[in-house]
């Protein structure tokens, strides 16, 4: 009986290539490769494997078909996280004891503290430091706190120990998931500055750097704290807050397929401009 007749190439002959997108799995491409020859195209299928793409290998009737699967471009997630640090301040930096009592009120009486002083001593010793009485109360003494607000207040201090106070520090976290074949990412820019409120929301929001930028709640949500008050009038470092997101870097590493995963964080505070750039 005589041979089978086999017309064709041996080298494997790209039949067919579909290319996929979906919006939350990305994308993907599937080819299909023919040839005579199982052995060339076995090595093309190695090819495939060693780049971390899916493949199968059929060889029937003297046939070599390969079918690949590329799916390195699927899943770049982008998550968003608000989280919420719950740290103890100073009272005397609480803002609602900042917008309720005198400025030079709670100088005195953090002094006092400070110092172990009464209220009465510690004002007697800031009105003798000129720098002090220039910065609180010009062309006046420096007197001890009166109004009821202030000495709860200090009555809270000194009797019941309530020298801090909880206050809400907010943070952004995004987590992303990418191809490795891209060599950098935003990630990598504006490590350690600060954001303005509309440049931060210009980076997060930016369809341009991520698949899915931040929902414009999230930003609803920040908006709607209340930035604490500065230094008062008079302390050099009057204007020098901003009220901010400092980016910090990226924490990196490799998820299945050999992707990357990114995480990078903003957190929202009133930020000194002479530690950190602007950006």
């Amino acid at each position: 009986m005589a041979d089978a007749i086999q017309r064709g190439i041996t080298s494997p002959q790209l039949q067919r290539a579909t290319g996929k997108y979906s919006p939350t799995s990305g994308f993907t491409f599937d080819q299909e490769w023919r040839g005579l020859d199982p052995d060339q195209m076995q090595a093309l299928a190695y090819q495939y494997s060693a780049a971390g793409c899916e493949y199968e290998l059929t060889v029937q009737y003297g046939m070599a078909t390969l079918r690949t699967t590329d799916s390195r471009g699927n899943v770049t997630i982008d998550t968003w996280q608000i989280a919420i640090d719950l740290t103890l301040i100073s009272t005397f930096k609480n803002p609602r004891n900042v917008a309720n009592i005198l400025p030079v009120d709670l100088a005195v009486m953090a002094f006092a503290e400070e110092q172990g002083l009464n209220l009465t001593n510690a004002a007697a010793q800031l009105n003798d430091d000129p720098s002090w009485k220039a910065l609180y109360s010009p062309g006046d003494v420096v007197v001890a706190p009166t109004s009821d607000t202030a000495l709860r207040l200090w009555e809270r201090v000194t009797v019941f120990k309530e020298d801090s106070t909880f206050y809400d520090f907010y943070s952004v976290r995004h987590e992303t998931n990418v191809n490795n074949r891209y060599p950098y990412n935003i990630a990598d820019f504006n490590k350690n500055c600060l954001y303005t409120p509309a440049q931060f929301a210009s980076e997060v929001r930016s369809s341009s750097f991520w698949i899915f930028p931040m929902p414009q709640a999230f930003i609803n949500v920040l908006n709607s704290n209340t930035p604490p008050d500065g230094p008062p009038t008079g302390f050099k470092n009057n204007g020098f807050y901003l009220w901010s997101y400092l980016k910090g870097g990226s924490a990196r590493g490799t998820a299945a397929n050999n992707r990357i995963t990114i995480v990078t964080e903003y957190k929202q505070a009133l930020w000194s401009t002479d530690e950190y750039q602007i950006i």
